[in-house]
């Protein structure tokens, strides 16, 4: 198994269909190159003058699956999974479109 797979989200308007955010998730641990615990970051916010639309990103630590077995989570890495995603839906959703008051930024 390919431990670099990072997926890629589109976050689409359903009323419309229009692209609103992209999302970057790196659920899987790799020792020699992530630090410990999970952590969400901003690529690109939003900006309404620079015709943007925000672009996050959430990096984690799980344990990877193994053959076919597949990947599974503690209570606290669920709940830091939650917390992170949290802050990254603060920054894809925000319909400020002032870069430096939209998001998480």
């Amino acid at each position: 198994m390919n431990l670099l797979q990072v997926r890629y989200f589109r976050i689409k308007e359903e009323a419309t269909g229009d692209v609103i955010a992209y999302f970057y998730l790196d659920p899987y641990s790799r020792p020699s190159e992530k630090r410990g615990g999970a952590w969400m970051d901003v690529c690109l916010g939003r900006s309404r003058v620079m015709h943007r639309i925000p672009v996050a990103y959430l990096t984690c630590n799980g344990s990877p699956p193994v053959g076919d077995k597949p990947s599974l989570m503690t209570f606290r890495e669920v709940e830091t999974l939650f917390h992170e995603f949290g802050h990254g839906l603060q920054h894809m959703l925000t319909r400020i479109e002032h870069a430096d008051a939209a998001g998480s930024e």
